[in-house]
């Protein structure tokens, strides 16, 4: 009777999960996000869902990627891509801490390489927040390997904090950062994100390679290094879920970050020259 009575609790645990799973892919989701480049400039890029194909019994959507169209697919937590007619998991969403997940050869939407080529990230924290309206799983991976100090966050229903596809490229140092998300006909910011369309021409007064922030992650005191000839003129920080922590005017050539200030986590710095947004870079907290 008690085995019996462990088999059925198993069972609607299961059943639960399943029903409690958010979906990436629902034909009105929407991804707003940035691609800060390496020269300064913000483009922000609109990711929709089309119909593609059934594979497997599974529905791959269309997504229209800067280089072409990519494809997408979801069953039971696994995200899926298919590339050149290669599937992989590119994501795994019923993975728990101490999980290893290691990222396809291969990547759409920016570059057809990943630049997370067969790294292998470690889930190291697993917790159930209130992210864009609703409750949902957010996974913490690391790659202690080959770039410890770099941290992905994989979001129930959205994919990740930095778009549909993470993009972090260290030899160009261009990466991406959720501006927005739609779903259900709702739009909600990310990563202190006040518009959907970040996109900048170009930054004449001001590079965003001239400010620096170090140490980073922030154990004690870290520092916001500014340019003296800077018109940097505004200081603003979200937590992970796009919240305004902090605003102040920026009067000298550097800003101290004290991590007495903070809760251990994720956060977002901006600053802004002249009304435009330089540079917006994470930052961690422990």
């Amino acid at each position: 009777m008690k085995k019996l009575f462990l088999i059925i609790a198993f069972t609607f645990y299961g059943y639960c999960y399943a029903q409690n799973y958010i979906p990436v892919f629902e034909a009105d989701h929407v991804w707003n996000v940035d691609l800060f480049k390496s020269d300064g400039t913000v483009k922000t890029n609109q990711f929709e869902l089309q119909p593609g194909f059934q594979s497997g019994g599974i529905m791959f959507w269309e997504v229209n990627g800067i280089n072409g169209p990519c494809y997408f697919g979801e069953d039971a937590g696994l995200i899926y891509q298919s590339v050149n007619g290669v599937v992989d998991v590119l994501y795994d969403f019923t993975l728990e801490i101490g999980d290893i997940h290691t990222y396809p050869a291969e990547s759409c939407l920016y570059t057809p390489d990943n630049p997370y080529n067969g790294e292998t990230f470690m889930v190291t924290d697993l917790e159930h927040q209130q992210i864009g309206g609703r409750q949902r799983k957010m996974m913490q991976l690391k790659d202690d390997i080959n770039n410890p100090t770099y941290i992905e966050y994989w979001v129930e229903g959205i994919g990740t904090l930095r778009g549909l596809v993470a993009y972090n490229d260290l030899t160009t140092t261009e990466y991406t950062l959720l501006a927005c998300f739609t779903e259900d006909n709702v739009t909600r910011f990310f990563n202190g994100a006040t518009s959907c369309d970040n996109t900048t021409l170009g930054i004449t007064t001001l590079s965003s390679e001239e400010i620096l922030f170090y140490p980073n992650p922030v154990t004690s005191v870290s520092v916001l290094q500014l340019p003296f000839e800077a018109a940097a003129d505004f200081l603003k920080i979200y937590d992970q879920n796009g919240r305004l922590i902090s605003s102040e005017t920026i009067t000298k050539d550097h800003v101290f970050i004290s991590a007495d200030e903070f809760q251990s986590g994720m956060y977002f710095y901006q600053v802004s020259s002249k009304g435009n947004t330089v540079k917006t870079e994470q930052f961690i907290v422990k």
